[in-house]
């Protein structure tokens, strides 16, 4: 009786059929005449934990390089990214100062107390949409002035902020010209980071395609996103 190892069949010398020791089974491969000294001895459940193990690996290689360009991307959507409002289309919209607020916030730590107050002015545009904006000077000048007063409020269409505020005795500007070009320098150096890793990825991997496809998304959307999000809910609290 034979021993269990991959003989020709048979019927089709084409091809080679595995005999495991009792019987000829249905599993076949084609002759290989370069590598079948090497691979005669393989067993079909060998051949398919090859295959496994290739796919597992395929899977993690794939995690990795998302975690990768989202972590990157993370970083520097967090630091860069949280002034896009100022880069952001404006609309200019007619509205209503109509309320002031002053938050007073707490923080502690073990060896003091130290408190932060933000003069917040708020109102409604005449479309309806809430606005709100901090700037102490202005929060006295409408306290003395008395309100509510009518103003002209520019939202930034991403973001939905208002990001500058004025009437005819006073005005508040978020959007200076050195905030505008720090935040394009910002933007085209996150851009070219994320290009570059996108094309590093295309070249070292062996699913190039797919795996520069992952490492964008990953960077771009997810981390960017997350980054943008997470750096300004920060600033908020």
């Amino acid at each position: 009786m034979p021993e269990a190892n991959w003989y020709p069949d048979n019927q089709d010398p084409s091809i080679l059929r595995y005999f495991d020791g009792d019987r000829w089974t249905d599993h076949t491969r084609p002759l290989d005449t370069v590598g079948s000294q090497r691979d005669e001895t393989t067993s079909p459940g060998a051949d398919q934990s090859s295959e496994n193990e290739r796919e597992d690996s395929a899977i993690s290689a794939l995690l990795s390089i998302g975690f990768i360009g989202a972590f990157i991307g993370l970083m520097l959507g967090g630091a860069l990214l949280n002034g896009l409002g100022s880069l952001s289309p404006i609309t200019s919209q007619p509205g209503t100062l109509d309320r002031l607020e002053l938050d007073i916030s707490v923080s502690q730590s073990s060896s003091s107390t130290s408190s932060r107050r933000s003069y917040i002015l708020g109102g409604r545009t005449d479309q309806g949409a809430p606005w709100q904006i901090v700037d102490d000077e202005a929060y006295a000048i409408v306290e003395a002035e008395g309100y509510p007063q009518r103003v002209t409020v520019d939202i930034a269409d991403w973001t939905g902020k208002a990001v500058r505020v004025q009437t005819e005795t006073w005005e508040v500007d978020r959007q200076s010209t050195g905030n505008r070009i720090a935040w394009i320098v910002a933007v085209a150096f996150m851009g070219v980071v994320g290009i570059i890793g996108t094309l590093i990825t295309f070249k070292v991997t062996t699913r190039p395609v797919l795996n520069a496809l992952i490492f964008a998304v990953g960077f771009f959307v997810v981390g960017n996103w997350l980054g943008y999000q997470a750096f300004a809910w920060m600033q908020s609290v």
